[in-house]
């Protein structure tokens, strides 16, 4: 199946129809379903700041990929970069704000959201970022996993107006 590359509702109506199951009118249990995908959000953001990759890697759908500041990457590169890059930070403080749920069907949902995240590297470097992001969430054995993530990052200003340090993140 080709990846969906138009705008958020193609990428909503593509994840759906993949999953075989769309519902047809709001599903009766759509308030537990947004609560669950909810918590799962909450969930990946407190194992973050674990930075134990064992902690997120649960977290992602085997069939997993992302749009990462306009670049592919897969399952297999997402979990090699959180294997390398996690244990060698200080503190990782992600926050998620402007949250809404979108729940597509019974196994379905999609997150919408504001980041801001705080890395500390083992030098004491930190870097602020802040960006949208939107995970497509598939509940597979139970569990709600995320089967696709697009996220951009832009260096968020520092308290005298100045960007913070740039490590790879583009700037608006």
């Amino acid at each position: 199946m080709p990846r969906p590359t138009g705008s958020l509702l193609a990428l909503a109506l593509t994840a759906t129809s993949c999953l075989g199951t769309g519902v047809h009118g709001d599903p009766p249990d759509r308030g537990r379903i947004e609560a669950d995908v909810l918590a799962a959000l909450h969930a990946f953001e407190a194992a973050e700041r674990t930075l134990d990759p064992d902690r997120l890697i649960p977290f992602l759908d085997p069939e997993f990929s992302m749009l990462q500041d306009g670049r592919r990457v897969s399952y297999e590169e997402t979990v090699r970069q959180m294997r390398t890059t996690l244990p060698a930070l200080r503190a990782f403080e992600p926050s998620f704000t402007d949250v809404e749920v979108v729940v597509l069907a019974r196994t379905a949902a999609v997150t919408s959201m504001r980041f801001d995240d705080v890395i500390t590297a083992a030098s004491g470097e930190v870097t602020a970022m802040w960006g949208p992001s939107t995970l497509v969430w598939r509940l597979r054995d139970g569990v709600w996993r995320i089967l696709f993530a697009d996220s951009d990052h832009y260096p968020a200003p520092s308290p005298d107006g100045k960007t913070t340090t740039d490590s790879g993140a583009r700037s608006s």
